[in-house]
């Protein structure tokens, strides 16, 4: 028996550190979001999310999720909450200290140099221009894919109450993405748990061949456009744990505690 096999116990580690203390196959699912790409500075040496370039950051983010890999068992899970960033010259109003708490995440503690957004300077070898929208979320989804992981999908997080942003040539960003991913081709998935309501009522069909009648099912599969509420205004922007659990919650440990890791945004 190893340190981790009680459940319910929070580990306050390096992320790596914890997982290679862990047994191969011992995992049943993962849910995290990872510090995202220049957003913040968590005063935590070695932190994740302030690499030099975009690819320096995918890479580390992959040798961290191969690690989830060996200790996840051949039927469980993977969730991850990844949002984008944009590339910039490091120029305009948002530069100065004093002037970007007024913009996007400014005010929240912990924001990289109290600018609202990172501005990755331009550089040809990475093929991204000022002002470009990065492609984050699917640079890891394509690593992570060409590493062994199946890519089964892209779940919308839609933001009711999302960050204002004072963008005027483009629209105001209110999502994020959540992506599945398995470890085999086969693995524990149960819709009927997160089924959603008919918006139509049952109704009977007949077969013809048969003349049976059946049922229609009073419950829809789980979209993948999901409207979370997240936490209140004021606080930092993100999904519950309840909400999380609730769209996620298909380990296959049915009426027992299954292993879950999850991962808080400084680890």
């Amino acid at each position: 028996m190893n340190e981790f096999s009680k459940i319910d116990i929070v580990h306050n580690m390096d992320c790596l550190e914890g997982l290679r203390k862990m047994p191969s196959d011992f995992v049943d699912c993962c849910i995290t979001s990872p510090p995202y790409f220049g957003l913040r500075d968590y005063g935590c040496e070695g932190q994740i999310g302030l690499e030099e370039s975009p690819t320096d950051y995918i890479n580390r983010l992959t040798k961290v999720f191969m690690e989830v890999y060996r200790v996840m068992k051949p039927d469980g899970t993977l969730w991850v909450v990844i949002g984008d960033s944009y590339a910039g010259s490091l120029k305009g109003a948002a530069k100065d200290p004093e002037n970007a708490l007024k913009y996007k995440q400014g005010t929240n503690k912990g924001t990289l140099f109290k600018n609202t957004s990172y501005k990755y300077r331009y550089n040809k070898n990475e093929q991204c221009k000022n002002k470009d929208l990065i492609g984050i979320p699917w640079m890891l989804a394509f690593s992570l894919r060409n590493n062994g992981w199946y890519l089964r999908q892209d779940i919308i997080w839609h933001k009711r109450n999302s960050m204002p942003e004072s963008v005027k040539d483009r629209c105001t960003k209110s999502h994020e993405y959540i992506f599945l991913l398995s470890k085999s081709q086969r693995y524990y998935f149960d819709s009927s748990a997160i089924s959603e309501p008919c918006i139509c009522p049952p109704r009977r069909k007949t077969l013809q061949t048969t003349r049976i009648h059946i049922d229609t099912e009073e419950t829809n599969t789980h979209r993948t456009a999901k409207c979370f509420t997240g936490q209140k205004a004021g606080t930092h922007t993100s999904i519950g744990k309840e909400e999380t659990s609730a769209t996620c919650g298909v380990c296959p440990l049915a009426g027992k505690k299954a292993r879950t890791l999850r991962h808080s945004r400084s680890s």
